[in-house]
């Protein structure tokens, strides 16, 4: 069972004796179960996942003495009280808990329990630690992701069984109990914190957890300390069946000594098959020796080796470098030949990236990087003739599979000579101005007899532009990317109008205008764009009013407006006859809907978010008859619905949200008007505060 509207389940249930399986699934308004239900003495599966209102059990639970497997994800008003629900300690239970927010303590009884094979608390945000003790003899799973337990218990390392041990996201433990290498059936950690003192594990426990596979996170590096025999272990290059690996510093202002940190690093050497490498607040100025360390293992990596350089890391296709502020050295990255995501972020003391190639590279995010000058998009060869002589060039890209580039926060950096001809999304934020100038057409010099290079990006879909303070003639790069699907402008202050190179985007479909405070018009010209299917502008302050040539829009499917202080919508906005979805917000001078909206005879979805001043809805509103989903969000004068609601037969969605009139006159079951409604298959009102 699924989505019913039900606070509890009959009393009729308790009569299936036989039952062994109960799935109550997504039952967002269920309070409780029947204390019946320990009648079930067959039952050996119960689900209630996704019961947002459920607060306990019922203490019969514990009558069911065949129960093994207990769903509660996502219960997240349960509250796991310390009462004897459990009392059958020799069945072997599987228990998922998993966002069950408000559990803070497990109950004694779970402690107890002898044959528990799993236990699933992930994502419980207030779980205040696991119990001392326990009797989890049995125990091969223990999922912990995603809580803010500062301690495990040192009794954890006593489960032998134990081949799972989920800790990732766990951002606020300290570290890890002693013992903690003992457990070497582990397959599955996520996290190893290193902690600063004796009551935890030191780093060389890790180095018996050889069976570990997935993603791991070493965590608080700078707290390795020990012998030298210590520094020197093979932390995790043996861990032959990862796949991803994270490394994290918290890095520091002061006492960094340079030549430790990189030693350091090189002892951190992951294992040579991981497709997903992370690297974060590295404090030192060198690049590990492991990322060009030659291995001369197989005939075939002899040859790439021959042709890129000596590449440990064949298989590894994902690297980010974060918050590193001294490193300065970035060419152990230009030799993997399987990378396609490169993320460089905070990488302050990083001037220029260029030389590779990257034959496989499709994805580059560069991101705050003050420093960064200079970024090439191609290298020159040279070659030699028949009679040895090194006389002719060759230009080769760097990027010959670049998709997507994005780069944020560089203020000196020029891409140099052109951004690569293969790329289909481009980003630029609070960025140099020059990168929007228009593309060299050919080589200097250097390059033999004026060899072209990519002088534009045709294939260029989606275009996003944040924070630019660029002149008129700056935007004309916009007039040679006519394939341009997707655009998007925000937080360009100085923008009064949209540029006229605009109007040759003949083939875009999505048009976003985000916090643009000076923009005062839409031209006439948009309506030309003729493939438009999505529109959004919010945040554009200054902007009065929309062009009625909008109405030549006949793709147009989406529209959002929002946050437009001065903007009062036109009546002809019900001529968009194509207009499917509406979402308008944030209007202050919108009293009242506009009448013509009644004949979008197309229209699905409608928003109606933060209007002070808005106090009714038309009776009109049951004339749209395709309506699908109506939420009302923040809308603090309307008291009532119009009572054509009624008519809307298709519509199957409603959601009112902080409109405390509203919730009081239409509450399920009981509101005065809630006829006017009852016939809508999902309702959902929502109180943000205690005053709503």
């Amino acid at each position: 069972m699924s989505n019913l509207q039900c606070e509890t389940l009959p009393e009729s249930i308790s009569r299936c004796w036989n039952l062994q399986a109960l799935h109550v699934i997504d039952c967002r308004e269920l309070l409780r179960l029947p204390e019946s239900i320990g009648k079930l003495r067959k039952l050996r599966t119960l689900d209630l996942s996704g019961a947002w209102k459920l607060h306990s059990l019922p203490q019969s639970i514990g009558d069911c003495n065949n129960l093994h497997s207990l769903r509660l994800i996502s219960c997240v008003n349960l509250i796991m009280q310390p009462l004897d629900l459990f009392r059958m300690p020799q069945n072997s239970w599987n228990i998922n808990l998993s966002a069950c927010s408000r559990i803070t303590l497990l109950p004694n009884s779970v402690t107890q329990l002898e044959m528990l094979n799993s236990l699933n608390l992930s994502f419980c945000s207030d779980l205040q630690g696991l119990p001392g003790s326990f009797n989890w003899h049995k125990l091969c799973a223990l999922k912990l992701s995603h809580t803010k337990l500062r301690k495990l218990p040192d009794g954890i390392v006593n489960l032998q069984r134990l081949k799972e041990l989920d800790l990732k996201g766990c951002n606020e433990l300290c570290g890890m109990p002693v013992g903690i290498g003992q457990l070497t059936q582990l397959r599955r950690l996520g996290l190893f914190v290193v902690g600063n003192g004796r009551e935890y594990a030191s780093m060389s426990e890790l180095c018996s957890l050889n069976m570990l596979t997935g993603d791991l996170e070493i965590k608080s590096i700078r707290y390795i300390k020990g012998s030298d025999d210590d520094r020197t272990k093979a932390y995790l290059s043996e861990k032959n069946n990862l796949q991803e690996v994270t490394l994290k510093w918290h890095s520091r202002k002061h006492d960094i000594h340079m030549a430790q940190e990189l030693d350091l690093l090189n002892k951190l050497q992951p294992p040579t098959g991981i497709k997903k490498l992370f690297i974060h607040g590295y404090p030192g100025q060198q690049f590990s020796c492991w990322m060009t360390k030659e291995d001369d293992s197989s005939s075939s990596l002899k040859v790439i080796t021959k042709q890129f350089g000596p590449l440990p890391f064949l298989y590894l296709t994902h690297m980010e470098l974060v918050n590193c502020p001294n490193l300065m050295d970035l060419s152990g990255l230009v030799k993997l030949p399987s990378l396609n995501t490169l993320k460089l972020d905070n990488l302050s003391a990083v001037e220029s990236i260029g030389g590779g190639p990257f034959p496989l590279l499709k994805e580059l995010h560069i991101q705050k990087m003050p420093c960064l000058s200079y970024c090439s998009t191609m290298i020159m060869t040279t070659l030699a003739d028949r009679e040895g002589d090194e006389s002719n060039h060759q230009a080769i890209q760097c990027f010959p599979c670049m998709v997507a580039l994005e780069i944020i926060k560089c203020p000196k950096l020029k891409v140099k000579p052109a951004f690569p001809s293969s790329l289909e999304s481009l980003v630029l934020a609070s960025s140099n101005m020059q990168l929007l100038h228009p593309p060299v057409t050919t080589c200097s010099a250097s390059c033999s007899k004026g060899a072209m290079l990519s002088s534009s990006t045709p294939l260029l879909r989606e275009l996003s532009l944040s924070a630019m303070v660029a002149s008129s003639s700056r935007w004309d790069l916009l007039q040679q990317v006519t394939a341009l699907q997707s655009l998007e402008i925000s937080l360009c202050d100085d923008l009064v109008q949209l540029p006229q190179s605009m109007q040759k985007l003949t083939s875009l479909q999505h048009l976003k205008i985000w916090n643009c405070g000076s923009l005062r018009k839409v031209p006439e010209w948009i309506g030309q764009l003729c493939s438009l299917q999505k529109m959004d502008i919010r945040g554009c302050t200054s902007l009065s009013s929309l062009p009625q040539s909008m109405v030549q829009l006949n793709s147009l499917q989406y529209l959002v407006i929002g946050n437009c202080d001065a903007l009062q919508l036109p009546e002809w906005l019900g001529d968009l006859c194509s207009l499917r979805s509406l979402d308008i917000w944030g209007l202050p001078r919108l009293t009242c809907l506009p009448p013509s909206l009644q004949h979008l005879a197309s229209l699905q979805e409608l928003k109606i978010s933060c209007f002070d001043a808005l106090l009714q809805l038309p009776e009109w509103l049951g004339e749209l008859s395709a309506l699908r989903r109506l939420k009302i969000e923040t809308c603090p004068g309307l008291t009532s619905l119009p009572s054509s609601m009624k008519r809307l037969t298709d519509l199957q969605e409603l959601e009112i949200i902080c409109c405390p009139g509203l919730r009081r006159r239409y509450r399920k079951g009981e509101g005065e008007d809630w006829h006017l409604i009852s016939h809508i298959p999902h309702v959902d009102i929502w109180r943000i505060t205690d005053e709503d």
